[in-house]
């Protein structure tokens, strides 16, 4: 085989690497905008964490192989195609880099706090509106307020007020407390687990 011909063939097998690279990139980023809607939620919905579980297993999985056959194939070719062109150094270190900037806003619940201080406002006017009205029955919603979609909301005997918003698992509702009193106490019983998120808000999770 000539030189020329040689040439052409690694051109064409850097071009091809450089698609698949590509395309697990996006799907990457893909992966991250999914795991930011679920993760801006109390829990994880059941669909969104096996979706996101497989998705994402599935990216660094495919991250792995690929990186294998690719030493592989650098090694065995000429000491010149063992340099790493920037773009995809970039590429290939962006793609755990998104995963791990996934995970840490499951740990965080950043972009849960994110979301709650967006609607903050009006669930706090809906709570006032609810406490001055006196009763102390239930009141179907069933619709947004702010970003969230509330099913119902409840007064309670201690002066707040909880918001039912989602069913993320069977028999498991989750919500949040307006608390600005702080007088909710922290901790899971047999039933119930809840969070401060921050001065006024509460987040609970229901589990029948």
């Amino acid at each position: 085989m000539g030189i020329a011909d040689q040439q052409m063939k690694d051109g064409k097998t850097r071009q091809a690497g450089a698609w698949a690279w590509s395309l697990l990139l996006g799907l990457s980023i893909e992966w991250l905008a999914l795991a930011i809607v679920g993760f801006s939620h109390i829990l994880v919905g059941m669909f969104w964490f096996i979706w996101l579980a497989l998705f994402g297993g599935s990216i660094a999985v495919s991250w792995g192989i690929m990186t294998l056959f690719e030493l592989y194939a650098r090694f065995r070719a000429r000491p010149s195609r063992l340099e790493l062109s920037t773009r995809r150094l970039k590429t290939w270190i962006s793609i755990p880099l998104i995963g791990c900037v996934g995970l840490w806003l499951f740990y965080s619940d950043l972009d849960l706090k994110l979301r709650l201080k967006m609607s903050s406002d009006a669930l706090t006017t809906r709570a006032q509106e609810i406490l001055d009205s006196g009763s102390m029955e239930p009141v179907m919603i069933n619709d947004r307020i702010g970003l969230f979609s509330v099913h119902y909301a409840a007064p309670r005997e201690d002066g707040t007020v909880s918001f039912a918003m989602q069913y993320s698992w069977i028999f498991t509702e989750t919500g949040f407390i307006y608390d600005p009193q702080q007088v909710v106490q922290i901790g899971t019983d047999w039933q119930t687990e809840t969070r401060r998120i921050d001065q006024t808000w509460v987040s609970f999770i229901w589990s029948d």
